[in-house]
C-alpha cells in the first residue's frame, strides 16, 4: 500500500479510504475495520476532481461474499475435503466483482469487516454500430 498517497476528496464514518492516481483514473481500498461487532455497515462518497466518466471496477471481500470460512461451516466442518467440495471452497474464496459507469462522485457501502478494492478508469465509448446494449436491456 506504500503506493496509495494522494486521494480526491472523501468522506466517510470510519475511515478515510486510500486512493492513488493513475495514468488513467484512480485505484483504492476501503475497509470497515472494528474491534467489537456492531453490524454497522460503513458508507463513504468519493468526490471525483471533474466530471468525466469513469468506469467503475469494484472487488468485495466480506463476511457475506468470499468467504470460504462461513462455506466451510456450511458443509459441517469436514476434516477431510471431497474434490467437490476444495472447489467450492476455491470458487466461493474469489472476490465479488461488479462494474459500473460512474462521474462526479462515486458512493461505496462497505459491511462490518468488510474491504472493498476498486479501479475507476477513464471511459472512452467507442460503441458498435450494430449493438446497442440498452435497447437490449429494455425488454
Amino acid at each position: 500500500f506504500k503506493e496509495y498517497r494522494e486521494y480526491p476528496t472523501a468522506k466517510g464514518g470510519k475511515v478515510i479510504p486510500l486512493v492513488v492516481k493513475t495514468k488513467d483514473g484512480y485505484k483504492g481500498a476501503i475497509w470497515n475495520d472494528s474491534q467489537t461487532r456492531t453490524g454497522e455497515g460503513l458508507e463513504v462518497k468519493i468526490d471525483l476532481p471533474d466530471s468525466a466518466e469513469y468506469t467503475l471496477i469494484s472487488k468485495t471481500v466480506d463476511e457475506a461474499s468470499a468467504n470460504p470460512l462461513k462455506a466451510w461451516e456450511d458443509m459441517g466442518e469436514p476434516q477431510s475435503l471431497t474434490a467437490d467440495q476444495i472447489e467450492i471452497l476455491r470458487s466461493v474464496a474469489q472476490p465479488m466483482v461488479r462494474t459500473a459507469t460512474v462521474s462526479g462522485s462515486v458512493e461505496f457501502s462497505v459491511a462490518e469487516h468488510g474491504v472493498v478494492y476498486f479501479e475507476l478508469k477513464k471511459r472512452v465509448f467507442e460503441g458498435d454500430r450494430g449493438y446497442d446494449y440498452k435497447r437490449t436491456m429494455q425488454f
